[in-house]
């Protein structure tokens, strides 16, 4: 090991365009190479038109492809997963500018061990010994966990917000019924976890069996407010309310409901899943039955809901008041989540006129792009493609001539291609001012035509030579 003197007689001895260059002195120690291979961060260089020319033991770990792979090609032809880096021209910029920049969030998939991690990625311009730029190197950094943990807190943080409007809701109305409703369609709606269905059981007086009282299936709404609006608005009592207010619903989750009602279970029952969170105040989902050692348990439902309520993919919680538990929620997730993609759509097209007769649904879905935020997608979808079915729900009376069932699309798949506009969620598009010039005439004429038949009735008569009234005969 060389002392502070012979240390001093190095620095001394060292060119000063040597030491400039590589800000260095050599005094022993690991080569710079050795510890640009075994630093743990994910290290790459690239050159000025973005060929990597280094690469690091942590980059073919993290990113699946050995040095001899990638040296002396493209940077995102050899790494795909780096797509996002591309994607926003990280590295062109650091070249232009010579600037650094960072880009957070980056995705990589490990197909060794099927996992996802994620990168915040640092990149840095390279400066030559000519003083110009030469390339850049990219440093990126594991922060899965914190991903992880950023996205738990965001969760919670949606779970307040969707429990403070819950229990906002609940303090309007002493009606149980209409609580029962607002709980379970809160539960289905996309703020409250987008759950299939969500059934509710209640203790009865005696305390002898678990009575069904309600069962809602989702919408595919973000939220359920508009609904809950609807019932705590007004003191009429629930069937009537939903039978004014939202006919299609009163129609669906009545049916499910008077199906819910026939289930009775006894609480004595030594093997009910359901039975067992009440006792136990825990709940209970499919994937913690097995680690609790449940197996032996199972769900206690009326056989007629069995196809309605699979319950492939539950969980059961009991619905307490203080500290008592006097019934239980019951959910269903077994159907893929109710989100929308750009290749397959899960969704229900409500009020979609002539759908019992046409060809083509004209339609439009939101969708949350990595890179622009919240959208909206105007696509086309054939009637006979798979997984478009009309429910045949359209009974109103007087208008059953415009056929405005609803559609329900599960897993249709959407090409890119059919996408013909995407427009920022929100915001007004200037196609409105197309549309609504086509639309109107065609609405306004059915409003017109009316009107003037009815002023050509209303002048006929007043033109009629005698009108007798009722006091004339009196």
């Amino acid at each position: 090991m060389p002392t502070g003197e012979d240390t001093q007689k190095v620095v001394k001895a060292a060119p000063e365009d040597l030491a400039k260059a590589t800000r260095t002195i050599e005094i022993g120690g690991p080569p710079a190479k050795r510890i640009y291979d075994q630093m743990s961060l994910v290290a790459l260089v690239l050159d000025e038109e973005l060929r990597i020319v280094r690469f690091n033991a942590a980059a073919e770990r993290a990113l699946g492809k050995r040095f001899d792979q990638v040296l002396g090609r493209p940077c995102f032809d050899a790494l795909p997963d780096l797509s996002e880096i591309a994607d926003c021209r990280a590295c062109e910029r650091a070249i232009a500018m010579g600037i650094p920049t960072e880009v957070k969030d980056v995705e990589i998939y490990d197909h060794a061990r099927g996992k996802r991690f994620t990168f915040d990625f640092q990149i840095d311009p390279i400066v030559g010994d000519n003083g110009k730029l030469a390339g850049v190197s990219m440093i990126g950094l594991d922060v899965t966990e914190r991903f992880k943990l950023r996205k738990r807190l965001a969760r919670h943080n949606e779970d307040l917000k969707t429990l403070h409007a819950v229990s906002n809701a609940l303090r309007k109305t002493m009606d149980l019924e209409k609580a029962f409703v607002i709980i379970a369609s809160a539960l289905t709606s996309e703020a409250g976890g987008g759950y299939d269905k969500a059934l509710i059981l209640v203790c009865d007086q005696d305390r002898e069996h678990l009575l069904g009282r309600v069962a809602v299936d989702s919408l595919g709404l973000d939220t359920a407010e508009g609904i809950w609006r609807s019932l705590t608005t007004h003191d009429g009592p629930l069937d009537k309310m939903l039978e004014s207010a939202f006919p299609v619903l009163h129609r669906r989750w009545g049916a499910l409901t008077e199906k819910v009602k026939r289930v009775k279970v006894p609480l004595d029952s030594p093997d009910s899943l359901m039975i067992h969170a009440l006792r136990t105040g825990e709940p209970v989902t499919h994937e913690t039955c097995s680690e609790q050692g449940l197996e032996h348990l199972h769900l206690h439902l009326h056989p007629t809901l069995a196809e309605h309520f699979p319950m492939t993919c539950f969980a059961a919680a009991p619905l307490k008041t203080d500290q008592d538990a006097i019934g239980v929620v019951i959910v269903d997730s077994s159907s893929r989540p109710r989100r929308f993609s750009p290749e397959r759509l899960n969704m229900l097209k409500m009020f979609a006129s002539q759908s019992a007769v046409g060809d083509v649904l004209i339609t439009s879905a939101p969708y949350d792009d990595p890179e622009h935020g919240p959208q909206v997608l105007h696509f086309p979808v054939p009637m006979q493609a798979e997984g478009v079915s009309v429910l045949n729900d359209w009974h109103a009376l007087g208008m059953r001539g415009t056929g405005s069932h609803t559609v329900r699309l599960d897993g249709v798949f959407v090409p890119d291609a059919a996408v013909v506009l995407k427009r920022p969620r929100g915001a007004f598009h200037p196609f409105w001012n197309v549309i609504l010039t086509v639309a109107m005439p065609y609405i306004m004429a059915v409003y017109t035509g009316i009107a003037e038949k009815a002023a050509a009735t209303a002048l006929g008569a007043a033109r009629a030579p005698e009108i007798q009234t009722a006091y004339d005969q009196w």
